[in-house]
């Protein structure tokens, strides 16, 4: 006898990202308005950049899962071309945010 499940919710993967950018924002406003402590200011555009970063990662594989649920259609060389370049450019955002110093 074999028994059948079925998911009850569904996660919006495009909400996830509105609020992604929403803490962006946040932190983008907080660090610049900084003018006391440098090293304060460095860390939340820091991290502003590492959650752009990431952000732009998942917005790729987020594109994917929707057209694969809403059509069936099989992955192409294109689609692994996408994805490879947002993760691409999420990365180098991630990465040269974390390298590069923030002037005063």
């Amino acid at each position: 006898m074999q028994q059948e499940a079925q998911q009850m919710f569904g996660i919006s993967g495009i909400g996830i990202l509105g609020m992604g950018l929403v803490i962006v924002i946040v932190l983008l406003v907080i660090g610049f308005r900084e003018k006391e402590d440098v090293f304060r200011k460095e860390r939340f555009i820091r991290a502003a950049g590492v959650v752009l970063g990431v952000l732009i990662i998942v917005t790729g594989f987020t594109w994917y899962s929707t057209v694969v649920a809403v059509a069936t259609t099989p992955m192409t060389f294109e689609d692994v071309l996408i994805i490879t370049g947002f993760s691409s450019i999420g990365g180098l955002i991630s990465g040269i945010s974390c390298y590069f110093p923030i002037n005063k």
